[in-house]
């Protein structure tokens, strides 16, 4: 995510292949303190940049029309081209089970993108553990909560 970030600020070819648009990004990590997310790019020796905007641990939910009324005015100062949300579960007050409570949050969120803003990439997986293959199995098998989510 934080490689995904820097590329697109940079305009870098992401895992050195894939083209981006260069241009902003806006990160809303609710999992991660700023300290452990500057850790996480001096470990990976990707220098931080002013074109990667992170709010970290401000208790924002995307399905709270207060919230995401000021993470659109973020959004509009910003101006990006990439937003990242980490990770989905710790962003929404709604049951990840429930497709219709699902349903709800991704309305919520369609007003990110509704002026061709950004591109949305959630975090949003079960944890893979050691010895566990796919099993050739797609990778929609390991999306937690309501097909809603993966749809």
């Amino acid at each position: 995510m934080q490689h995904l970030a820097a590329c697109v600020a940079h305009g870098e070819p992401f895992l050195g292949h894939f083209k981006v648009e260069k241009g902003n990004v806006l990160v809303v990590d609710e999992e991660n303190r700023k300290r452990q997310i500057r850790e996480r790019y001096e470990a990976m020796d990707v220098p931080t940049t002013s074109g990667v905007l992170f709010l970290s641990e401000t208790g924002l939910k995307i399905d709270n029309e207060d919230d995401m009324d000021e993470l659109l005015k973020i959004a509009e100062i910003v101006r990006p081209t990439l937003i990242i949300l980490d990770s989905f579960v710790r962003l929404h007050s709604g049951e990840e089970n429930s497709a219709t409570e699902m349903a709800a949050v991704f309305s919520a969120l369609k007003r990110l993108v509704s002026d061709d803003r950004a591109v949305i990439f959630i975090h949003h997986h079960r944890k893979h553990q050691p010895g566990q293959g796919h099993g050739g199995r797609s990778a929609g098998v390991n999306i937690r909560g309501s097909s809603d989510i993966l749809a």
